[in-house]
C-alpha cells in the first residue's frame, strides 16, 4: 500500500529507520525534531511505498507555498529572482524532495537490502509519485542537494529535468583504527596536512583544554545551544533556525545516535559539535564556540575533525559528512569533495524551458567560478570510484 502523510509520527519509527540506514539527517528521530522546533516548521509530506506490509520506500519532502521562503529562488535564480515577479517564472509553490539542513542528504529512500533491480523499480515508482503528486498540485518539483554519488541521480537524468550543480559536499572518509592511522592518512595526502593536525592537537592539549565525544545531557544542552546560535548568526547573519529544546528532542528522538563534541576548559564547555549517526554514517550537523575563551581555533578543529576522527572506529563509523563551505579547511584535513546536483521540473510547459536554460547557463557559470575548487581532483570522490568509499 502507498501513501502520502504529513507527520512523521504517522510512521513507526523502526520501519523509517530500516530504509534509511546511512542517512542521519532523514532519520525518523531527526524529521520530528526538524517538524517539532523548527523556527519555521516544514509543511511535511511523506510518500511511502508498502508491499506485503512492508515499508519498501520513502521520499521525505516538504511543501513551499507562494508566499513562502525565498531561499529557493534566490538559491537558483540568483541574480534573476527578479523574475519570480513575472507570471509563471518564480518557482514556488513547490515540493522539494528533501527536509531540514539536509547538506547533501537525498530524501528517496529505499530498504537496501532489496535486490538492485527492486531498489531501482521502487526508486522509479517513488520518482513517479511525487512527479503525479506536483502536477496535480500545480507544484514546481524540485530534488534538492542530490549527491553525485547517489543511484537515485541517475535515473532522474534520465528523465525530464532542468538541472544545476551546487557548492559541492565534504565527506570524510574513516579507513583507520586510531588517532595515529589518522595522521598517516593525513600524511599520505599532505605533509603540511599532517604537520597542522600534530599541532592542532598538541596545542589544544597544552592549552589544557580537554576534547571529548558525550552524550547531550542536562547539565550541557543550554550552553551547547547558545554556541550553536552565536555561531550561526554570526556565520549566516540569521537566527538559528531551531528553538531551544531542540538538543533535549533529539536526545529523546534519535537516542545515542545524536551527541556532543565538546572542549571543555576548566570543566567549562567552551567549544561543541553537535553530531547525528544513523549505522555507519555521522553528520557533523552544527557548531559553536566561545570565542573569548578560545584564544585560538585549535578547539574548533579538534571538535569538528580531530576528535570525531580519533573516535571513529570505536562509533562504527566509515564515513563522515561535513557538508559544505570552508572547504580550505576541510580538504587540508582529510575531506573529499561530492558534487551535488539540484533538479526541477515545472508543471507548465514554457516555464520548465526557461528554467532549463536558465539552470543550464548557471551551472557553466558556477564551473567556471569554482574551477579552481574542483580542479583540487585529489580530493573528488566521482560516481565510479565511490564503490570502495561507499557512500550510498
Amino acid at each position: 500500500m502507498s501513501g502520502v502523510f504529513s507527520n512523521i509520527t504517522d510512521l513507526q519509527a523502526a520501519a523509517w529507520d530500516a530504509i534509511c540506514a546511512g542517512h542521519p539527517n532523514v532519520s525518523h528521530g531527526w524529521l520530528r525534531t526538524v517538524a517539532e522546533y523548527s523556527r519555521s516548521p516544514p509543511d511535511l509530506r511523506i510518500f511511502v511505498i508498502r508491499e506485503g506490509g512492508r515499508l519498501l520506500g520513502a521520499a521525505a519532502c516538504h511543501v513551499v507555498s507562494e508566499d513562502g521562503s525565498r531561499s529557493i529562488n534566490d538559491r537558483l535564480l540568483g541574480r534573476a529572482a527578479w523574475m519570480r515577479h513575472v507570471p509563471g517564472l518564480d518557482l514556488r509553490p513547490a515540493l522539494i524532495c528533501g527536509v531540514g539542513a539536509a547538506h547533501g542528504a537525498t530524501g528517496l529512500l529505499v530498504l537496501s537490502t532489496l535486490a538492485a533491480h527492486e531498489r531501482e523499480r521502487i526508486t522509479r515508482n517513488l520518482i513517479e509519485m511525487l512527479e503525479t503528486y506536483a502536477q496535480e498540485q500545480r507544484l514546481t518539483l524540485i530534488f534538492n542537494n542530490m549527491l553525485e554519488t547517489e543511484a537515485s541521480l541517475g535515473i532522474l537524468m534520465g528523465r525530464d529535468y532542468a538541472q544545476t550543480l551546487v557548492m559541492p559536499s565534504v565527506v570524510l572518509p574513516i579507513g583507520w583504527s586510531d588517532v595515529g592511522g589518522y595522521l598517516a592518512y593525513l600524511k599520505s595526502r599532505s605533509r603540511n596536512a599532517f604537520e597542522n593536525a600534530k599541532k592542532e592537537i598538541n596545542r589544544c592539549r597544552a592549552s589544557g583544554t580537554e576534547v571529548v565525544q558525550s552524550p547531550i545531557t542536562d547539565e550541557h544542552a543550554s550552553v551547547v545551544y547558545d554556541l550553536l546560535s552565536a555561531h550561526h548568526r554570526l556565520k549566516n547573519s540569521e537566527p538559528f533556525p531551531y528553538k531551544a529544546g531542540f538538543l533535549s528532542a533529539t536526545r529523546q528522538y534519535c537516542g545515542d545516535g545524536a551527541a556532543l563534541f565538546l572542549a571543555l576548559k576548566d570543566r567549562r564547555v567552551v567549544a561543541a559539535a553537535f553530531t547525528l549517526q544513523q549505522a555507519h554514517t555521522m553528520w557533523s550537523a552544527f557548531v559553536g564556540m566561545d570565542r573569548p575563551r578560545c584564544t585560538d581555533n585549535s578547539a574548533y578543529f579538534n571538535i569538528t575533525f580531530h576528535a570525531p576522527a580519533r573516535d571513529a572506529i570505536r562509533l562504527h563509523v566509515r564515513k563522515i559528512v561535513l557538508g559544505p563551505g570552508a572547504y580550505d579547511a576541510k580538504l587540508k584535513r582529510g575531506g573529499h569533495l561530492v558534487r551535488r546536483h539540484v533538479l526541477v521540473r515545472r508543471w507548465r510547459s514554457a516555464s520548465h524551458r526557461f528554467t532549463r536554460s536558465w539552470l543550464r547557463w548557471y551551472e557553466r557559470w558556477h564551473m567556471a567560478k569554482h574551477a579552481e575548487l574542483y580542479a583540487r581532483n585529489r580530493g573528488y570522490i566521482s560516481r565510479e570510484s565511490a564503490r570502495s568509499f561507499r557512500l550510498e
